[in-house]
């Protein structure tokens, strides 16, 4: 079937031609998934390490970056990316974007499958005719190497396209190089790998992912492309999320801004939700773009976060409960938003015989009938690129345990100094913990939903909420609680 589409002289040919990547047009094909952001006027930004908390990344991020020679993108999911849109069209300028999971297929094994068969083993006659005609497409459309990247940036749920997931499943017999820790000087032995350096060196903007910040000891230039004597800069979009990602891996933020910084970078922050504990969100962010210089705040106030709830009953993670009792609190507030018809999302999570009982419920094993609409999240899955496709949505988000409140270590001795040394400790973790606590609840705010329950009581017993004055807000009387909490 390939051949009643093809030119019979490139069919007479020993080897298929392709054209190099870093000749291929620019991918302007991105597709977020969700509605566009309401737009406006242009908003400009002066200054060369700034934080924005706005709900219009391109008309922040597009001024920004126009007198720029070159912009790195550095988003935590495909919806973010395309929120760019606008920023990638602008003027025509050369762009990029890395593979997803810092991967790109070998071009000389997938120009093998052309012609030998391969397909008739995976579907019958007709369907693998097209599917050798689809796996051409992709060899002459992808610019980055990535035959699947299409899945990423155009995504569509599973079986709209039965011929694409076929393919798809095809692709994870293809030999992929792995891009990670790879060194300009190794590039020669998959030939995409040279072409995709050498694009994203001649491009005007990089777009990649959280993978491929060089929070190691790689060179980033291998990634980003070439910046000596060019005047670079780096947006986080969205910032929050992309640091909290950071924070669960163990990763020092610091250290990477100050090799992303290397006296010549700018930087621009973009955070889509920070009103819970802003303070200390803005301490920690700040803290983090030092490298930078001085940190410049802007809050637009153009956007309207996630409503965040304190789910009732909820239980302490830390303490000693019944497991039976916790379960069956836990089911029965399932219960009560169901029948007032709200779709539900359910980050799983946790540990101990309560996280254990969460598993068996997300599996079916327990209260099916009961969770049978609720569409269940595994943290290490859902804060990865590749996973942030699945997020929530529009589906009301329960979250039973904050990651960033975990218990605290209990003394070395029983005598006074050791009581009095882990109190000082104490102390100094909390302040850690208040602001790891700002970073995931934000995030988790930015996931998509338009409202979080935050089941683990934790976070507010620990990080009571105050006034400008320092006055507690709660309790209040109920005319100014619901005033409140309608923003």
């Amino acid at each position: 079937m390939l051949a009643d589409f093809l030119d019979p002289a490139l069919l007479d040919q020993p080897d298929w031609l392709l054209q190099p990547l870093d000749r291929r047009e620019v991918p302007l094909f991105m597709d977020s998934g969700a509605a566009a952001p309401e737009r406006g006027a242009p908003l400009r930004i002066d200054s060369d390490a700034a934080l924005v908390f706005t709900g219009r990344p391109a008309d922040v991020a597009g001024p920004w970056s126009r007198d720029l020679d070159r912009c790195c993108l550095v988003c935590d999911t495909p919806r973010r990316f395309g929120e760019m849109t606008d920023i990638l069209a602008a003027d025509g300028r050369k762009t990029t974007v890395l593979p997803a999971d810092a991967r790109i297929h070998d071009r000389d094994a997938a120009l093998g499958w052309l012609g030998a068969g391969f397909f008739t083993s995976r579907a019958d006659a007709a369907t693998a005719d097209f599917l050798e005609l689809l796996h051409w497409c992709r060899l002459a459309e992808t610019h980055n190497g990535d035959l699947a990247d299409f899945a990423l940036l155009r995504p569509r749920p599973a079986g709209v396209l039965p011929l694409h997931d076929l393919y798809l499943d095809c692709l994870r017999d293809l030999p992929r190089t792995d891009l990670l820790g790879v060194e300009a000087g190794t590039l020669d032995a998959n030939p995409w790998a040279g072409e995709l350096a050498a694009r994203a060196t001649a491009a005007s903007i990089v777009c990649g992912w959280v993978e491929y910040l060089p929070t190691g000891s790689g060179d980033p230039g291998v990634f980003w492309g070439d910046r000596e004597n060019r005047r670079t800069g780096w947006i986080f979009n969205d910032s929050v999320a992309i640091h909290w990602r950071l924070h669960r891996l163990g990763l020092d933020p610091r250290r990477l801004h100050r090799r992303l910084a290397d006296g010549r970078s700018v930087h621009l922050s973009i955070i889509g939700a920070g009103d819970f504990l802003r303070d200390d969100l803005q301490a920690q962010m700040s803290q983090d773009l030092a490298p930078y210089g001085g940190i410049d705040g802007f809050v637009l106030r153009d956007t309207r976060p996630a409503l965040l709830r304190l789910a009732g009953n909820g239980y302490d993670p830390d303490a000693r409960i019944s497991l039976p009792e916790a379960g069956a609190a836990l089911l029965g507030y399932l219960s009560r938003l169901r029948d007032q018809g709200a779709d539900l999302s359910f980050l799983t999570g946790g540990r101990g015989p309560l996280a254990d009982f969460i598993g068996a419920v997300s599996r079916g094993e327990l209260a099916a009938g009961l969770t049978e609409d609720v569409v269940f999240h595994d943290p290490e899955t859902l804060w990865r690129t590749l996973g942030g496709i699945d997020a929530p949505g529009e589906r009301r988000l329960l979250v039973p345990v904050l990651e960033s409140l975990e218990s605290f270590p209990a003394p070395d001795g029983d005598d006074d100094a050791a009581w009095r040394a882990a109190d000082r400790a104490r102390l100094r973790e909390l302040e850690t913990r208040r602001r790891a606590c700002a970073l995931e609840v934000n995030a988790l705010a930015v996931l998509g939903s338009p409202e979080v329950d935050i089941i683990d009581p934790r976070w507010y017993r620990r990080f009571p909420l105050v006034d400008s004055d320092g006055n507690p807000l709660f309790p209040l009387p109920p005319a100014e609680a619901l005033r409140l909490a309608a923003g």
